[in-house]
């Protein structure tokens, strides 16, 4: 019983902020490998990863997405770009045991890239989606500690609500705090850097705190990452262009939020 409560309290919080006048939604179909994590029960694992996909799924009312199939890997956490036989997206996690904060952390990060409609095409401008994902995990783990401390997978886990919060904390900690007002200067110090390599994880991770100030100020405007990659993007293309692609793509409810990201970086 305390479980099915659980699962209810997920797709109460999974129907967002007005979930009391909407139907519930159901989570993502997630599908996990039975083997390669450690002292982890699938049981658990499932528990996780629920509730962090809840925290985002809340802002994504009319999505539909395939089911994620979730394995472990020793080779960095990554979602495939090909489907697997069963036409399941293919997430890789690196972590084993009990280590909840670090898979939720990584799962946050790779469910972002998911929602966000990842594809492979050019390149020069996937930093920014890296930053974004960057920014989905700390988000995650803030309010799945608020999730925790009020229905908990299980009764006992209830105390380990402080642990997510200490680890993202801890990853903000050991990043380069950049005020909002400065990240357009920093983004053209390190732009080159940037298109070059895209998972440079100091750069990425300082710049997520300044998205991670206006998405917990509007945080509805996750949805508008359903339409950063729904045109191709060509090899080269400027940063600009990329997301006046983004702008011109999304609704306008989302337009406003998009336009804000624009001029933080300096471009327009």
């Amino acid at each position: 019983m305390k479980r099915r409560r659980f699962a209810q309290g997920l797709a109460i919080l999974a129907a967002g902020p007005m979930a009391g006048h909407a139907e519930e939604r159901t989570l993502p179909t997630l599908r996990i490998a039975e083997e390669g994590w450690g002292d982890a029960p699938v049981r658990d694992l499932r528990a996780v990863f629920d509730s962090a996909a809840s925290v985002l799924w809340a802002y994504f009312s009319d999505r539909k997405l395939e089911p994620i199939f979730i394995t472990r890997t020793h080779t960095g956490p990554m979602v495939h770009f090909e489907r697997n036989y069963r036409k399941e997206i293919v997430m890789d996690l690196d972590s084993e045991g009990t280590h909840w904060s670090q898979f939720a952390y990584q799962f946050a990060h790779e469910f972002c890239h998911v929602l966000a409609g990842f594809d492979q095409d050019g390149t020069s401008n996937l930093w920014f989606e890296e930053t974004l994902c960057e920014t989905a995990s700390l988000f995650t783990l803030r309010h799945m500690a608020e999730q925790w401390r009020a229905v908990p997978p299980f009764p006992n886990w209830k105390s380990y609500a402080h642990a997510l919060e200490d680890y993202g904390e801890g990853v903000k900690k050991s990043r380069e705090a950049i005020p909002q007002p400065r990240l357009a200067e920093y983004y053209r110090k390190h732009a080159a850097q940037l298109r070059a390599n895209p998972t440079l994880r100091d750069l990425n991770g300082a710049m997520s705190l300044v998205l991670l100030e206006m998405f917990e100020q509007i945080p509805g405007s996750w949805e508008a990452v359903s339409w950063l990659n729904s045109r191709p993007s060509a090899k080269g293309e400027t940063f600009e262009f990329y997301l006046q692609k983004w702008l011109r793509a999304a609704p306008a409810r989302h337009q406003p939020f998009i336009a804000d990201i624009m001029k933080a970086f300096g471009v327009s």
